[in-house]
């Protein structure tokens, strides 16, 4: 029996101002689910483990304390990922974090793994692994911070030229000539 894998990645992101439309949105991390249906599963998450200072300035720390600790926000992310059904991770992430400010996007990844058709599922995943680590390395890129502080130029001081003084020893041969 030969399954195609079906991948889709969720984008989450915190709204720093629901009621703006123009308030940055903060990239918060990203999951990347494969699934051959009743053989075989991966999931990935790349996420960041620290928000700039900005960043945690436009975010409600006493609301969202999760942000004080990023790394157990996405543990917490990645289990429930995890534990949805297969093919759902987003889906369930969605559902559980909807109707709050950490926004979850899901999307397909048509053509991701081209000939990946396997009943072998250890052929399968290592054929697929590869790839699928590739992807959310390549996802990194997409988590930059969105708020940071803009750099000033700061305008060099010209030094004082400070006049040679003759030195006691100098003077005292000047005096004695």
């Amino acid at each position: 029996m030969t399954t195609m894998p079906v991948v889709r990645i969720s984008r989450i992101s915190f709204q720093s101002d629901m009621t703006r439309g123009d308030a940055p949105v903060i990239p918060f991390a990203r999951i990347l689910e494969c699934v051959w249906p009743d053989v075989l599963r991966w999931v990935g998450l790349i996420g960041r483990t620290r928000l700039m200072p900005l960043e945690l300035d436009a975010i409600n720390l006493e609301t969202w304390p999760e942000f004080r600790e990023p790394h157990a926000l996405l543990s917490r992310l990645w289990d429930e990922g995890w534990n949805a059904e297969w093919g759902l991770a987003g889906a369930a992430l969605e559902t559980v974090w909807g109707r709050s400010a950490l926004s979850v996007v899901t999307e397909p990844l048509a053509g991701l793994l081209p000939d990946c058709n396997h009943s072998d599922a250890d052929a399968a995943l290592i054929e697929a692994h590869p790839i699928l680590w590739a992807r959310m390395l390549a996802e990194e890129n997409h988590l930059k911070p969105k708020l940071i502080a803009p750099v000033t130029e700061m305008r060099l001081r010209q030094p004082t030229r400070v006049q040679p003084t003759a030195a006691r020893s100098e003077t005292a041969l000047a005096e004695a000539a």
